[in-house]
């Protein structure tokens, strides 16, 4: 567009001085000679005025072919930069992928590791009551075995609180458990 204006102006500053020129060539030429001489120059001077006309748009034609090569380059860069960033967003989702399929096995073997502790506490508490029964019938034995059924009575107290130790630790399995289903 600058070198379009640039022509533009030189045009003009032609057809002014061309003008100027003209007219004072009209006033000099009073014979049919000068009418004929003046005609041979406005037609040079149209001539010249097409060619420089021509160029401009040569020169217009020469900066749009320009202008659509560096577009093209433009447009490989970025089909390349779009790309890289594609693949590169790919990487991060697969890798979120993987952490979160770590995630669900973790999960997964947690809640397998409550059910383990469920049972053993069931187990406890089976062996905690034939404790206790076994407790009971030996109280209803002799009276010399009241020492030896203290003593029972003792662990079954101690069993008991294991118990009661084990299940506030899967409480607090269960409650991480969840926490992790959540998040």
């Amino acid at each position: 567009l600058a070198r379009r204006r640039h022509f533009m102006k030189i045009l003009a500053r032609r057809r002014a001085f061309e003008g100027a020129k003209r007219s004072e060539q009209r006033n000099e030429e009073d014979s049919v000679d000068g009418n004929a001489k003046r005609e041979i120059s406005e037609r040079e001077l149209r001539l010249i005025e097409l060619i420089e006309a021509g160029r401009a748009r040569h020169a217009i034609m020469q900066e749009t072919v320009e202008l659509g090569g560096r577009m093209e380059k433009l447009s490989i860069a970025e089909n390349a930069s779009l790309a890289g960033l594609l693949k590169a967003t790919e990487e991060v989702v697969r890798w979120k992928q993987e952490v979160l399929n770590a995630m669900e096995t973790a999960v997964e073997s947690d809640e397998v590791q409550l059910r383990q502790m469920q049972k053993i506490c069931e187990l406890d508490e089976k062996l905690i009551d034939m404790r206790e029964a076994k407790l009971l019938r030996l109280e209803a034995c002799k009276e010399e075995k009241e020492v030896e059924s203290a003593r029972l009575g003792l662990k079954a107290l101690e069993a008991r609180t294991e118990n009661r130790q084990l299940r506030r630790e899967m409480d607090s399995i269960r409650g991480a458990i969840e926490e992790a289903r959540e998040g």
